[in-house]
């Protein structure tokens, strides 16, 4: 029963993206149905499209975030399960080994070049929508 509540943990905090999106998402449509109820007519004072963008925003960094793991996972598996590991913690904290920070820097280069190379595709997607 451990390693299962163990292994559910873990996928809830790698995955983040599969509980956290459509709870964003919810957030994202109930927030002006909240602002009225509690507001009334002095919501509509304020512009309720400030704070749905930020909801949305906080949507595409963990859909970015949860497709750049997914793809490190995929393409790089040695490289997605160091990530994961006790090894990787370790190696965090003892950065003057001579081969601890080289591992740390390619494992944080190789996530950052998925998730901007993410995020241009993403954008390339989303720019004719936003034009229309």
């Amino acid at each position: 029963m451990r390693t299962k509540l163990a292994n559910f943990y873990k996928l809830l905090r790698v995955w983040d993206g599969f509980w956290s999106i459509p709870l964003l998402l919810c957030i994202w449509a109930l927030s002006d149905i909240t602002g009225r109820f509690y507001f009334g007519d002095a919501w509509a004072g304020y512009d309720p499209s400030i704070f749905q963008s930020v909801v949305i925003a906080a949507v595409l960094v963990s859909s970015i975030n949860t497709l750049a793991t997914g793809g490190i996972m995929f393409t790089f598996r040695d490289l997605y399960q160091y990530m994961y590991s006790e090894q990787y913690k370790t190696d965090l904290d003892n950065l003057e080994n001579n081969g601890a920070w080289r591992r740390v820097l390619l494992s944080k280069a190789v996530y950052f070049g998925f998730f901007l190379l993410i995020a241009f595709v993403l954008k390339q997607i989303l720019t004719p929508f936003a034009t229309a």
